[in-house]
């Protein structure tokens, strides 16, 4: 189960975003970045994919976090800001045992 409750808003026009800082409670590890964007979306009735999660500032000795993020108002404000990462993602354990197996002659 998990709390959201929004801090702070900040409308940047120019931009065409929003800038949220929130705190989340929750229970047992701290939930990923795709957690936090559903729930932040849901909390600001926003479009999922148009939310970025900029950071995630657990809180020490307590089950609550600090969420720095980034709401965008429509797809091409959200494609124009940010940067695609040109490397992938590392290959998952089981791809790279396959790919280090020896080839049959």
């Amino acid at each position: 189960m998990m709390e959201c409750m929004i801090k702070s808003k900040k409308e940047n026009k120019v931009i065409g975003r929003t800038e949220v800082s929130a705190e989340i409670a929750y229970t047992g590890a701290t939930p990923s970045n795709d957690v936090v964007k559903k729930e932040l979306a849901q909390a600001m009735k926003s479009d999922e994919s148009l939310v970025v999660i900029k950071h995630i500032h657990g809180i020490f000795g307590e089950q609550k976090a600090k969420v720095d993020a980034l709401a965008y108002h429509d797809k091409k404000t959200f494609d124009l800001f940010q940067i695609i990462k040109k490397k992938p993602k590392k290959a998952a354990p089981e791809a790279k045992a396959e790919a280090k197996a020896p080839k049959p002659k």
